[in-house]
Formats: structure tokens, sequence, C-alpha cells
């Protein structure tokens, strides 16, 4: 008897990600390190990755800023079908923003399929 130790392991070490000593976007295997395809690209300023970041970003704003406005437009009416004082006006006003917004967000998404500068 060996005093009870198993067998040794077979296969090294779990594999555990990102390890101390390769740069951030790395992992290991057996073979060595490799480019993770999920990692972000650098975000300086006139790279693709912050181009499209920017895009996602305006994008992202203008639908919020889309369905605020739907929304108030949308209560305004309901508020002037019970009865509200100048709900009409409100509501109306409302619809002429999101006409905006929805003209700026639908501007933002046709550019987006622009090729960059």
């Amino acid at each position: 008897m060996d005093g009870g130790a198993g067998p040794p392991s077979r296969g090294g070490p779990a594999h555990d990600g990102d390890r101390a000593g390769y740069p951030a976007g790395m992992t290991t295997t057996e073979h060595g390190p490799h480019k993770d395809p999920t990692a972000l690209g650098p975000l300086e300023p006139g790279t693709p990755q912050r181009v499209a970041a920017r895009r996602r970003t305006w994008d992202v704003a203008w639908t919020a800023t889309c369905v605020l406005l739907a929304l108030w437009s949308v209560l305004w009416a309901v508020g002037a079908l019970r009865g509200a004082a100048e709900a009409w006006l409100w509501s109306g006003c409302g619809i002429v923003l999101l006409g905006c917004a929805w003209w700026a967000r639908r501007s933002v998404r046709k550019n987006a399929l622009r090729p960059m500068r």
C-alpha cells in the first residue's frame, strides 16, 4: 500500500480562465495562450469599436426618448378622454416631439449602415 494517496492527477490543473502572467483578454489552453474572441478591442479614439459603441449609445438614447414621448402622449390622450383641461394640447405636443425623436432615431440607424469615415 502507498499510504492512501490516490493516483496522480491526469491532465494537469483545471482550466481557470485568465491566469496570472497573461494579458487581459487572453485565456490559456494546454497548447498555450490564445486570443479570446469575445474580448473587446481597444476603445481608443478612431477605432471601429469606439465608433460602434458611440452609435449604439445614440441608438439606445433615441429609442428611450421615443418610448418616453409615446408614453407621455398616450397618457395625456387618456387624460383628455377623462376630461383633463388642456390635455389635447399636451398630447399634441408629445406627438410632435415623438415625430422629431423618431426621425432622429431613424437618421442614427440609417447613418450606422454607412461605412465609417
